[in-house]
């Protein structure tokens, strides 16, 4: 009658994973109102835009010669800037 997989199991554990954390970390938020950003939250967005700058970076020292260093301090700065963003955008949103 129903068709499931193991990943089908897999992802839906998972997903209920990450709403009991989230629940639990609201439950426990500051009393200010302001909600917790969970850790793997911030690291999966900082990771994707790092990975992306990375790209953006490789076709720009690629076409355009710029040094090495130059985008290296680039990813990190704007990397540590997506973490600031996405905590700022987390107690916005859940305020």
């Amino acid at each position: 009658m129903f068709d499931l997989s193991i990943d089908d199991i897999r992802n839906m554990t998972s997903a209920s994973k990450r709403a009991e954390d989230r629940f639990a970390c609201q439950r426990t938020a500051q009393p200010t109102g302001r909600h917790c950003l969970l850790f793997a939250d911030t690291v999966y967005a900082v990771s994707v835009f790092a990975l992306f700058c990375l790209l953006v970076s490789a076709v720009v020292v690629y076409y355009l010669h710029v040094q090495v260093t130059v985008i290296v301090y680039a990813v990190l700065i704007l990397s540590l800037l997506a973490a600031w963003l996405a905590y700022y955008n987390n107690n916005i949103m859940s305020a």
